[in-house]
């Protein structure tokens, strides 16, 4: 009876440990089509993902709700239809969401009118546990502008949107919607001073004022831009305008936009970008991601965090930029997503404190991507889970398969596939046997297998699954770089016992696993 009741813990014990198993894993919605765009909402039981893609004939972008398990196994999808217009509209990106309920969200996204020309932005209510479109509504550039930010008020229960013209030049607006996304107010910006400007975040300061964060530009040069802070009334005038004085010009280049955060205290963190045009008369065009705390009123400048050197910005270079920031352990951590200039191959992410310390900082090739094969990774959104961690989707141009495909991690709170990454282990440690230069996870396995490298020094590094009657399962070589989360998809390897033999070059072994594939 004791016997029989420990055995049962231990294989509680042993399901809770295989639950808790982070992945990485590369999704084809279309056998041959190309992944576009993507928006995620883990929540306690599933991972809800919407985006779009390309179907195989390449011609038509199919928006998408698809349901994942916390093994990163896909069991629900469907294409989603626009109940009011009768077709089917493009995610192009799902610029800006917002959450009003563990099982409602908001979304704006844009499309052109076919025949007319016309760009059409859309606002949808939608249920993200079934997929299903709620609510329905659209603004044409001409009369409104372009949506381009997305904000919920909790004490009107009313979406305060943000707009600008293509067509006008230095028109914005501020719309407000009910939950039922019906029209209930307008308000026009004037007396810009031939300024373009772009209202990346906006919140309601009391029945009669407002407060923009965002960019403003000359016409003739975006160039020019820099973050700045307005604050309107009702009747849209400006009141007051604030430019952000940082050591550098700082704007931002990239969408889409989800890089402001408001503190509670009041202070904003933003990850905004340095652009370098010309140095020496050379053309550079370069950004870097440069990391900043401000006061609300854009008075006090906190802190920054430059993320290049004075090197960096005297040579040509592909960009440096982050998708999104999001706020942890209520206002103490930050991270950012995005892709780096010399990680133009990597998805990255970076956590720093509120003081703006740098935490860590990690480089990830999605799924079973090749480095070798790898045009760009890009990071689409990152979203913490409530079963702790973080859950990041994005796309990737896998050229092996000469297309666009889309992936989904979830990583531990410190960014890590394989826990404990970021632990310090010594090279003398290494030499001397303290250490192995190897942290293998999980074990006992079930799909995926997760390395931790490292082994500093250069070369190919060969791995082989061997079975207990001396046969090689599976074997792969890798060229690992020190720090590197090696993962690898082992679907068809059996049930079993096995030893993983890691060697170098010259066929040392540098170290030996046993391994339990369940």
């Amino acid at each position: 009876m004791k016997k029989t009741l420990l055995l049962f813990i231990a294989s509680i014990l042993l399901i809770d440990f295989i639950h808790a198993q982070y992945f990485s894993k590369i999704i084809d919605h279309d056998t041959f089509g190309q992944s576009q765009h993507y928006s995620v909402f883990p929540r306690q039981d599933y991972i809800y993902v919407i985006g779009d893609y390309l179907d195989s004939s390449r011609s038509n972008l199919i928006p998408f709700w698809s349901k994942f398990d916390y093994n990163g196994n896909r069991i629900g999808f469907d294409t989603l239809w626009d109940p009011l217009y009768d077709y089917r509209f493009i995610a192009n990106n799902f610029f800006q969401f917002l959450n009003e309920s563990d099982s409602i969200c908001y979304f704006s996204q844009h499309r052109f009118v076919n025949d007319t020309g016309a760009y059409l932005s859309y606002i949808l209510k939608l249920n993200i546990q079934t997929g299903k479109i709620l609510k329905t509504n659209s603004f044409i550039d001409d009369t409104f502008g372009i949506v381009i930010s997305l904000n919920y008020d909790s004490t009107k229960n009313t979406l305060i949107i943000g707009t600008f013209s293509y067509n006008e030049q230095n028109k914005i607006e501020i719309l407000e919607l009910n939950n039922e996304l019906n029209l209930i107010n307008r308000i026009i910006i004037k007396e810009i001073d031939s300024k373009r400007i772009a209202p990346y975040w906006i919140k309601r300061l009391s029945d009669s004022l407002y407060q923009i964060v965002g960019i403003s530009h000359d016409l003739q040069n975006i160039y020019s831009s820099r973050m700045t802070q307005w604050i309107v009334d009702r009747d849209g005038k400006i009141l007051s305008s604030k430019l952000l004085n940082s050591s550098v010009p700082l704007s931002r280049y990239i969408l889409p936009d989800r890089i402001i955060h408001q503190r509670k205290d009041g202070d904003f963190v933003m990850a905004p970008d340095f652009y370098v045009g010309y140095k020496n008369n050379v053309k550079i065009d370069k950004l870097f991601s440069h990391p900043v705390r401000v006061s609300s009123n854009f008075d006090t400048i906190r802190w920054e965090v430059m993320m290049y050197n004075k090197a960096e910005t005297e040579i040509p270079s592909p960009l440096q930029f982050y998708w999104e920031l999001i706020s942890t352990k209520h206002d103490s951590e930050y991270i950012v997503l995005g892709q780096g200039s010399s990680t133009y191959g990597t998805m990255i992410l970076y956590k720093f404190s509120y003081i703006g310390d740098s935490l860590w900082y990690k480089r990830y090739i999605p799924g079973d991507a090749v480095k070798d094969s790898l045009g760009w990774v890009s990071g689409s959104q990152i979203a913490i889970s409530p079963r702790g961690g973080l859950v990041v989707v994005g796309a990737l141009y896998d050229d092996r398969y000469k297309r666009i495909r889309s992936y989904i991690m979830h990583l531990d709170d410190d960014g890590c596939l394989i826990p404990g990454c970021n632990e310090v282990v010594s090279t003398q440690d290494l030499k001397l046997g303290k250490a192995k230069p190897f942290k293998i996870f999980p074990n006992p396995f079930t799909d995926q297998l997760q390395i931790l490298c490292r082994w500093h020094e250069a070369g190919p590094l060969h791995f082989q699954l061997i079975d207990l009657n001396g046969k090689t399962v599976w074997s792969s070589t890798h060229y690992c770089q020190s720090e590197d989360q090696i993962f690898w998809s082992l679907e068809r390897v059996p049930a079993g016992n096995y030893i993983l033999q890691i060697t170098d070059r010259n066929n040392k072994i540098l170290q030996s696993e046993k391994l339990i594939r369940i």
